[in-house]
């Protein structure tokens, strides 16, 4: 479990440095505020952001939300790694058609100590698992997997749970549709109630 933002921020900062695109784009028409993805609200934008420069655009997504661009652990660990970035921004005035999000709430894994939160972390879990009937065998998951922990084994993917980091790219990917999520007791017992 990754629970520290600014680590994970790292990560993706990491990847972003190896496989740099050479054009990002936001569809920022509908966006979601407050606690999403399940429990936020949709509002509306209207706009759609550009750039060969990712870490900018990002700076940039912050102030159309009305946030302080470094209250973003992302953007954050971007100028340690990047230094200061001041995008240049053509067409409209950003502060001219921002829309002020809601935050989201606190997060209680934040505000409790890092070894309660490992513990924690190991009696509710979502894990991807794969469904062996479904598997075709065709390496997407295993191909595509950036923390390398799925491999193949009689004909069929397999996730080490000690590799995984749990982005579920293999579940995105999935052409099979074989990737499904393992449930532990706590964490079934919470979605039934």
């Amino acid at each position: 479990m990754m629970a520290d933002p600014l680590i994970f921020s790292e990560v993706l900062l990491d990847i972003y440095n190896v496989a740099t695109p050479q054009l990002s784009l936001i569809d920022a028409v509908v966006g979601m505020e407050g606690d999403g993805p399940s429990r936020g609200k949709p509002i509306n934008v209207g706009a759609i952001l550009a750039s060969k420069d990712g870490v900018s655009l990002d700076m940039v997504a912050a102030q159309l939300m009305a946030f302080d661009s470094l209250s973003i652990p992302s953007n954050i660990v971007a100028e340690k790694f990047h230094g200061k970035n001041s995008p240049e921004v053509t067409g409209l005035d950003v502060n001219e058609i921002a829309v002020p999000f809601k935050r989201p709430g606190p997060s209680l894994l934040r505000m409790l100590p890092a070894w309660i939160v490992h513990y924690a972390g190991n009696l509710f879990t979502v894990r991807p698992e794969i469904d062996w009937k479904k598997c075709t065998a065709c390496g997407a998951c295993v191909n595509n997997c950036p923390a390398e922990a799925i491999h193949m084994d009689r004909g069929h993917a397999v996730i080490d749970d000690n590799k995984c980091i749990l982005c579920y790219c293999c579940r995105e990917l999935c052409p099979a549709e074989a990737v499904k999520s393992r449930k532990s007791l706590v964490a079934r017992l919470l979605s039934h109630s």
